[in-house]
């Protein structure tokens, strides 16, 4: 029941992740397939490996942006990745932690264009 609580907590984190930003920087896709896995997972329909290469992809796509919000949202995503693979419910609560602070900017980001 833990584990769903906090899955959905994440979920629920990144909802509204779905406006629209102009100019170069749009992470919208990759934010809401962040947030369906996470109801995945919540679900007990998750899947590792899938997510794994997601993350995978989506780190490499944060690298080549040198903003706050890219450093942060890869830290939130290995960590979540990590805390998923091990059930660990302290590294699920820190990526929130950090994935939190990334909305923020992101949105910043988003409201200044």
């Amino acid at each position: 029941m833990k584990r769903l609580i906090l899955a959905v907590l994440i979920a629920l984190l990144l909802v509204g992740c779905g406006r629209a930003v102009t100019g170069d920087i749009n992470f919208d896709a990759e934010l809401r397939e962040i947030e369906q896995h996470t109801l995945d997972f919540a679900t007990g329909a998750g899947n590792i490996e899938e997510f794994r290469v997601f993350i995978e992809d989506f780190n490499d796509k944060l690298a080549e942006v040198d903003i706050e919000f890219a450093q942060l949202q890869r830290k939130a995503n290995d960590l979540r990745l990590e805390g998923l693979s091990e059930m660990d419910y302290e590294k699920i609560n820190e990526s929130t932690s950090l994935q939190a602070q990334a909305l923020e900017i992101y949105y910043e980001m988003k409201d200044a264009k």
